[in-house]
């Protein structure tokens, strides 16, 4: 192979480098940008002066003996079976902002009563899943407009959760309490609008070019989108009493379905790179950890199907990771999406994730809300990167099977034209067996008789030579091989000097004309139509052969009687190889007619063939020769 012969392909990897490492880039910045938005707006609220907590197994208020244990709000407690009570105490009165409220993360702590902390513990809230809540403020919290006394005497709050324990409270003016809104209702808008234009556009590619990688992301895509609305509290108006689902089943299901999806969708993906021990390996943790968390569910251990959950989504990221290096593309694949560009999709999840692990270890509020930060933000930052992955992975596959159906059509349209040559080819070779096989079998009967003499071997010769003549003539048609040298002809003298060496009797009317054509072109053309006319025509009746000049054109008519109802269809009498039905019975190539309308039309003269009521007519309108032409011109001047 040279040097200049492998150029294209050195071009071609370097585009795919170029496209590798822009996705690389691409998926790096959004890496970037998912680490860091979690991290704004976590810190401690100083409005809370203590908090405190203590783990029973009753819902009754603990008594003085109760022992408590320092809280600092956002840690994390495990998923407790238990019922959680927090003793919070608040800075004085003075400190607190204007109209105090107390907001506590995240919603889905399923069963929330507050109590004023007193001699009689008062109700001041009671909320849950089992009640209708209204969304408040700020959707994602249970909020509570404190007064002077819940300030003085501070507060008992009981939770109840099948979901991991780790409460965050905050102090905000109500001022402040509208912002957060505005600033949740636009973060959460902009996690919809996102989600459903990665939707809308997978669902138009589905349409366009349906893949099961498409349909995965569609429907990982739904789940989320449903999920993301159930755990930003968005959906809790809507469970309450009588509701067919509560708050917390609601909660619990979307969420270990959505992992599921996600991870059969990673699968899909994963399997994309190549590779079949890699993919069957990590669909098999992706099977056993689904039918583990399933078990637990359905054995009434929410709290251990939820920590499966949780643990498997990490777990099978951190698996692809490892995994993705081991994979090797097919050579034969439409489209290899590259190892570190996928790498940088399982990052943009596995990293939030592996936060949130690390933030139940670490006794800090720095970690409390990741997971309502990060959760949002999957939508906008890995949800654009895999989206723009698929898009070009999409793309690449339309335009392979673009340029395979154009293959396709191109190789069927050269297999119909073979098939029609080799169809052609036939029918010339039958009409030459046809009409040299009888001439010949007249030759062989004559010398068998002993009548053979100059005149049957010159009919049989003149037979074989025609049917040759008309198939080299219609193969420099076909070729282009023709040369037009156009001339003025004297018509009537051409059609009469035919006539007389076809023996063929003609009845002539009107008069002459010069006209501009090929001499010898035109002379087969009307040496066919005289030499048909002749022979077809019924006997006893002369081919009526008549001029009219016009202004520009001349126009000549050659007609001969037939059989009525035997004329022949004027809608196929050109077509190669046609003979009517009434010629069966003579010799003929079936090229005559075809001949003359390739030929009139390579000089410019158009032909017609009209039949009826016994008669059938061939019409031809050629120009006239240029000194005919003025020759009028003189005329009309004179007159005028």
């Amino acid at each position: 192979m040279t040097a200049k012969s492998r150029r294209p392909d050195v071009s071609a990897r370097a585009i795919a480098r170029a496209r590798h490492r822009n996705g690389f880039v691409v998926g790096v910045t959004l890496l970037l940008a998912s680490m860091l938005t979690p991290m704004a707006a976590l810190a401690d609220d100083r409005a809370i002066a203590q908090a405190q907590y203590l783990i029973t197994d009753t819902p009754s208020t603990p008594g003085e003996q109760a022992d408590w244990q320092g809280y600092q709000t956002g840690q994390a407690l495990g998923f407790v079976e238990g019922f959680v009570w927090m003793k919070l105490r608040f800075a004085p009165a003075e400190a607190m902002p204007d109209n105090p409220w107390l907001l506590i993360r995240p919603v889905h702590l399923d069963h929330i009563t507050i109590y004023r902390d007193a001699a009689t513990a008062t109700p001041r809230l009671i909320a849950g899943d089992r009640r209708p809540t209204a969304g408040g403020i700020v959707p994602s919290t249970y909020a509570l407009a404190l007064t002077r006394a819940d300030i003085e005497q501070g507060l008992l709050i009981r939770f109840n959760s099948h979901n991991l324990m780790q409460p965050h409270f905050t102090v905000r003016s109500q001022q402040a309490l509208q912002a957060a809104g505005t600033a949740f209702y636009l973060l959460v808008s902009v996690a919809i609008a996102a989600t459903l234009f990665y939707l809308l556009w997978a669902a138009t590619a589905m349409i366009a070019s349906p893949t099961p990688l498409i349909a995965a992301f569609i429907a990982r895509l739904s789940l989320y989108l449903l999920t993301l609305l159930i755990h930003t509290g968005l959906t809790r108006p809507l469970f309450g009493e009588g509701a067919m689902l509560s708050q917390d089943l609601a909660h619990n299901t979307t969420a270990l379905a959505y992992i599921t999806v996600a991870q059969i969708f990673d699968f899909m993906l994963l399997r994309e790179l190549g590779g079949r021990w890699p993919s069957r390996l990590f669909l098999g943790v992706v099977a056993v950890s689904a039918l583990a968390k399933l078990l637990a569910f359905g054995l009434g251990n929410v709290a251990l199907a939820l920590q499966i959950n949780n643990a498997s989504a990490l777990a099978t990221l951190l698996l692809a990771l490892v995994l993705i290096p081991l994979c090797r593309p097919s050579p034969r694949a439409v489209y290899v999406i590259n190892r570190a560009t996928l790498a940088v999709y399982f990052l943009l999840q596995a990293i939030p994730l592996g936060l949130l692990f690390v933030g139940t270890l670490i006794e800090s509020a720095w970690f409390s809300r990741l997971l309502e930060f990060s959760f949002i933000n999957y939508a906008i930052l890995p949800g654009a990167y895999i989206a723009w992955i698929l898009f070009r992975r999409q793309q690449t596959i339309i335009r392979q099977r673009n340029t395979l159906a154009e293959r396709s059509r191109l190789l069927q349209a050269r297999s119909k034209e073979q098939s029609l040559r080799r169809q052609e080819m036939g029918q010339l070779l039958e009409m030459l067996s046809h009409e040299i096989r009888t001439p010949l079998a007249t030759l062989r009967l004559a010398h068998h008789m002993d009548e053979l003499d100059s005149e049957t071997i010159g009919r049989a010769t003149q037979t074989i030579d025609h049917a040759l003549r008309q198939a080299d003539r219609v193969e420099e048609l076909e070729h282009g091989r023709l040369q037009i040298r156009r001339q003025p002809i004297e018509l009537a003298a051409l059609v009469a000097d035919l006539a007389e060496e076809r023996a063929v009797d003609l009845e002539r009317r009107g008069e002459s004309a010069l006209v501009e054509a090929d001499p010898e072109l035109l002379r087969v053309v009307l040496s066919n139509l005289i030499a048909n006319a002749g022979k077809y025509g019924l006997a006893g009746h002369p081919v009526a052969v008549s001029i009219d000049r016009g202004n520009e054109a001349a126009t000549l008519q050659i007609a001969n009687r037939v059989t009525t109802g035997t004329e022949p269809d004027p809608d196929r009498a050109f077509e190669k190889y046609y003979r009517a039905d009434s010629a069966s019975g003579q010799s003929g190539t079936g090229l005559g007619l075809y001949i003359v309308r390739a030929l009139s039309e390579r000089m410019g003269i158009d032909v017609r063939l009209v039949s009826g009521d016994g008669q059938v007519a061939v019409i031809l309108t050629l120009p006239l020769a240029a000194s005919e032409e003025s020759e009028e011109d003189h005329d009309r001047h004179r007159a005028g």
